[in-house]
């Protein structure tokens, strides 16, 4: 299922819903990305797919060379031909696997790895200790605004 939303002239997200397991609360994600976008000064848009545990383990492979599923990957836009700036993808299954063992909703686990990847995106990294707090605390300012949980 693709939704796309076209948020103030300026950019747009689309999300496609390529798993069938977890129900995906798309509205949510447009709102807390539009968010993201705006609050980064982002230009162009976004796409956001959500993915089973077969298929992310599949990227994972072809582009990390590592056979495990992961919970996200981000892929900048290097075409200036394209409308937009990068492509998300997150993983339902371990999204729900992670929030039933972080014992907080599915919801906000799957916005946290959608937040996560646009971060990357945008030129945040989580590769030493100083970079990863520094991410996380933008991750929490940008839930919290809508009211969403990542402890």
């Amino acid at each position: 299922m693709l939704s796309s939303c076209p948020m103030n002239g300026s950019h747009k997200i689309e999300i496609t819903n390529l798993q069938s397991e977890c129900a995906v609360n798309s509205g949510l994600l447009e709102k807390v990305l539009d968010f993201a976008i705006k609050e980064a000064g982002a230009k162009g848009g976004l796409s956001l797919a959500i993915v089973d545990s077969e298929e992310i383990t599949e990227l994972n492979r072809r582009f990390l060379g590592r056979e495990e599923p992961t919970d996200v990957l981000s892929f900048p836009m290097l075409d200036d031909n394209l409308d937009l700036f990068g492509e998300v993808v997150v993983c339902a299954d371990v999204a729900a696997q992670e929030a039933a063992k972080r014992e907080i909703s599915f919801d906000s686990e799957l916005a946290l790895y959608a937040v996560h990847g646009f971060l990357h995106l945008v030129g945040f990294d989580d590769q030493t200790p100083a970079q990863r707090a520094r991410m996380r605390k933008r991750e929490r300012e940008i839930l919290e605004h809508f009211g969403l949980s990542v402890s």
